[in-house]
């Protein structure tokens, strides 16, 4: 899945009707903060971060499959760690 596709890809997600709309502000509004997101300087994610990541949905089972489903892809895929802990931060918030 190339870059763009990615991208669309999360923005559907984030949409209502998870079909984004660039002539929709509230769908624009999404757009613009995802790729502010994206973009922005990301500070180092720690071991520490990632645990208290996964303490806050300990007991959200369907979102522990999801990463656990994510991690066993990316592994195949041979993707960095680095990627993975960006999507798991968009994830989760």
């Amino acid at each position: 899945m190339n870059i763009t596709n990615k991208l669309y890809t999360e923005w559907a997600w984030r949409t209502e009707s998870g079909v984004p709309d660039i002539n929709n502000p509230k769908d624009k509004r999404i757009l613009d903060r995802l790729i502010s997101e994206l973009t922005e300087e990301a500070k180092p994610i720690t071991k520490d971060d990632i645990v208290a990541l996964l303490g806050s949905i300990e007991n959200d089972t369907e979102a522990l499959q999801h990463i656990k489903k994510y991690i066993s892809n990316e592994k195949k895929e041979k993707s960095t760690n680095k990627n993975l802990l960006i999507k798991l931060h968009i994830y989760m918030n």
